[in-house]
């Protein structure tokens, strides 16, 4: 399959791309996938694609190259947070497709990479134009503000995202019950840590001046243990129980990957019934 025609028409249009050996080094990449990883060409070319990502994301890139090394997908995709040669990161989705030679073994991959921090940038631009608000400003304001304090202190700030498991609830009973555990965890938290509720049956905290990961955990543990105790909604007696993920940062990370990352912790503490998972980002996750 002859792909140069294809190619000219990613690079004018500015698309990120680059081609893989099928040991999974770069071979070769255009000026905008130069960019997107915030590096120079020069640093890039022969370097592993692993190398691009942080340490907990490698296995989804590992994971791709092996099922098109094995001709299990003809396309795969990997969303990973790419690190910049200053610390800094950003949120992509790198989409690879393998070129098979004449017999049949994949001879290079071609990736094409999506900034999904920009489309989520944009996005919220487009709903506070149409809006004329920002998406959840209560929670970008103070997400700025910790990163901000952050970088001046450089102690370490964390974003824990909670979620709400146990018995089904209505929506209005699932918010009754939100706001009373929010209650209990104002009276559990520092002075300089704030909970923000952001949307039903969930809120998230901004923790700030942290020593290190374990501080965040320290701090997560005090909130979910405002769930030991029942609430009563509408005269019943309900036992809920909290679900959170938790992503520390020593602000280089764009706060939308903190979020990202945040959620996604959540979520798979929500399928696990309860607890926590946390994440450290930056250069935090090399420590």
């Amino acid at each position: 399959m002859n792909l140069a025609v294809p190619r000219l028409l990613l690079d004018a249009a500015d698309v990120p791309t680059c081609t893989l050996d099928p040991d999974g080094l770069i071979s070769s990449l255009n000026p905008a996938f130069s960019r997107l990883c915030g590096r120079a060409t020069g640093e890039l070319v022969g370097v592993h694609a692993t190398s691009l990502c942080a340490e907990h994301d490698q296995t989804e890139i590992l994971t791709a190259l092996i099922d098109l090394l094995g001709r299990h997908t003809p396309v795969a995709n990997a969303d990973v947070s790419l690190r910049s040669v200053t610390g800094t990161s950003r949120r992509v989705r790198l989409v690879m497709a393998a070129e098979p030679s004449g017999s049949g073994r994949v001879e290079s991959i071609v990736v094409v990479g999506r900034d999904l921090t920009a489309e989520r940038r944009r996005t919220a631009s487009e709903h506070g134009a149409e809006s004329g608000a920002t998406l959840c400003p209560d929670l970008a304001g103070t997400l700025a503000a910790a990163r901000a304090g952050t970088l001046e202190t450089g102690r370490p700030y964390a974003l824990i995202e909670l979620g709400l498991t146990g018995p089904a609830l209505g929506a209005a009973d699932l918010r009754l019950a939100a706001a009373m555990l929010v209650d209990r965890m104002r009276q559990q938290l520092r002075s300089h840590d704030t909970v923000v509720r952001h949307h039903q049956g969930a809120c998230a905290v901004v923790a700030t001046g942290l020593g290190d990961v374990q501080d965040a955990a320290g701090v997560c543990y005090r909130l979910l243990s405002t769930a030991m105790e029942p609430v009563e909604v509408r005269g019943e007696t309900v036992q809920l129980s909290l679900a959170a993920g938790i992503a520390v940062d020593d602000g280089s990370t764009e706060p939308e990957v903190v979020v990202d990352t945040a959620r996604h912790l959540e979520a798979e503490a929500v399928a696990d019934g309860g607890g926590f998972r946390v994440r450290a980002l930056g250069a935090l996750a090399q420590a």
